[in-house]
């Protein structure tokens, strides 16, 4: 997983929505990731992860 922060969050900066998606699945790995924004859609900090996919048992 990787974190980019972009912005500071302070009391000020009041409520924050986390956004994820999964940008690509195949049959082994997915690629997913996330945004952290305000009301006015500016961005704090974002994320992106490769992830291993395995057979349910």
């Amino acid at each position: 997983m990787k974190v980019a922060y972009h912005k500071p969050i302070t009391r000020e900066t009041g409520p924050l929505r986390a956004v994820g998606r999964v940008a690509s699945i195949g049959r082994r790995a997915a690629f997913a990731e996330a945004k952290l924004v305000d009301e006015e859609e500016r961005l704090y900090a974002s994320a992106t992860s490769t992830l291993l996919l395995f057979e349910r048992t």
